[in-house]
């Protein structure tokens, strides 16, 4: 069991997406023990490409496609739930980044 799940609503997000995930790879807090979860709402751009390359290399990251574009990030945030297995729930939008110890 996780720590933490973080889960990351992407539609069309490579501009920021990377940015994003390296601050949550480089926590403070012990990396294994956060889940990452992205969820792609059928983006149109490079953002796919980003989710399966973190995915390819972390074990605790999952990339989730969607089949096709919901319009609004809830029906991503559920997809997510359904995966999450940390003790707690965090939620970051893709352009966000998060501080170097912000899962303390």
């Amino acid at each position: 069991m996780y720590n933490i799940t973080i889960i990351i609503p992407i539609y069309n997000a490579e501009k920021y997406l990377r940015e994003l995930l390296e601050s949550i790879v480089h926590q403070t807090m012990d990396f294994r023990t956060i889940q990452v979860i992205m969820v792609d709402d059928y983006s149109k751009d490079n953002s796919t490409k980003i989710m399966d390359e973190y995915e390819e290399k972390y074990d605790n990251i999952i990339g989730i496609k969607l089949e096709k574009n919901h319009k609004v990030a809830g029906t991503a945030r559920n997809e997510g739930l359904k995966r999450a297995e940390g003790k707690y729930i965090m939620f970051a939008d893709a352009d966000d980044f998060f501080i170097e110890d912000a899962c303390e």
